[in-house]
């Protein structure tokens, strides 16, 4: 695969991740998420689990792909360049984000969707900082890559970190937010695969593992995580619990944590062979995906106030938004955000 194919089948799959996460955004009202914004959460059967598919993974992803482009950048740029454009990079859009969302937020005042640009940032300064003054610098003439870690190692792996996921959940179930240090935003539940997967990019980026996975092994772990996600949308697990010391937290532990690695690995083999070729339009989605998830927040809360009166299904409403809300974000984000001076080298 040339470094061009790499370049582009990462960039369709981080499209394809920020136009799931606006739909995840724009069904929140229509079900299964006990409300969302102002909005009364009506009952639409099938979409908490969609909701709940979507949560086990595509952040988790979101952070293997963030932490892949890390260690290249920290080499070339070396520590002090490379702190100060991730804190501009990241840090600017967080501030921007977080007035922008305080009107839609009163009097609830929190980073709302921005939690991933925080965490990003923090685990991104801990990794150039042990890379820099703890760990040996890496020779490329020297570095000898890794295999592609085995079935086995993966599977065990992905144990691990179920069990530490369980573990968490006894004192911090799903959906519980703290603000950590009083101003990190962080639901816990979910924090172990958010480390883990970044540190998973990090490795996988050293030994350039997201482009050698092997074709046996890439086809397992896609089963196993669209079987996963398919028992999930047929509502066969009764025994889910969002945390606490019994079978219903571990078993879904278990089932997310496999399920995460199972679609993290499935969709990047996908991508690679089928996502890997690119034109004009889907470089432009490229070029607007970060802005866009920054923005599409109040995009889509706009547009479900603005569909509320229509005389339709809670399906057909959230179908409307989420392409209204893809539509109209990467609109706003190229042909207004991105044109601004200087706006535009941060996002």
């Amino acid at each position: 695969m040339t470094v061009k194919d790499r370049i582009n089948f990462m960039d369709n799959l981080k499209v394809f991740l920020i136009m799931l996460v606006v739909s995840h955004h724009a069904g929140q009202p229509y079900g299964g998420s006990n409300g969302w914004w102002y909005f009364t959460t009506d009952d639409s059967p099938g979409l908490g689990s969609f909701f709940a598919v979507n949560a086990a993974f595509f952040m988790s992803l979101f952070f293997l792909i963030s932490a892949y482009f890390v260690p290249a950048s920290l080499e070339k740029k070396g520590l002090g360049c490379f702190l100060r454009e991730r804190t501009i990079r990241l840090g600017i859009p967080l501030i921007i984000g977080f007035f922008l969302l305080i009107p839609f937020s009163w009097p609830v005042i929190n980073f709302g969707h921005l939690w991933f640009l925080q965490h990003l940032l923090i685990y991104v300064i801990i990794f150039a900082l042990v890379q820099s003054y703890l760990l040996k610098p890496r020779h490329s003439r020297q570095y000898v890559y890794k295999p592609f870690p085995s079935f086995y190692v993966i599977f065990l792996f992905t144990v691990f970190v179920a069990l530490v996921t369980f573990i968490i959940r006894i004192w911090y179930p799903i959906d519980h937010w703290i603000g950590f240090i009083w101003i990190i935003q962080t639901e816990f539940a979910h924090v172990p695969q958010y480390i883990c997967f970044f540190i998973i990019g990090l490795v996988g980026a050293k030994n350039n593992w997201i482009v050698r996975i092997p074709k046996v092994i890439g086809i397992l772990w896609t089963i196993i995580g669209f079987v996963l996600a398919s028992v999930a949308y047929s509502g066969w697990v009764t025994s889910f619990q969002p945390g606490g010391l019994n079978f219903g937290s571990l078993q879904y532990s278990f089932i997310e944590s496999f399920l995460c690695m199972g679609m993290s690995i499935g969709l990047i083999f996908l991508f690679q062979r089928i996502g890997k070729k690119s034109n004009a339009l889907l470089r432009i989605l490229s070029l607007n995906a970060f802005t866009v998830y920054i923005i599409h927040v109040p995009v889509v809360v706009i547009l479900q106030y603005l569909v509320e009166s229509i005389p339709v299904s809670a399906y057909f409403r959230f179908i409307l938004v989420t392409g209204l809300g893809i539509s109209v974000s990467f609109s706003i984000s190229h042909f207004l955000i991105r044109k601004i001076p200087y706006i535009n080298k941060v996002l």
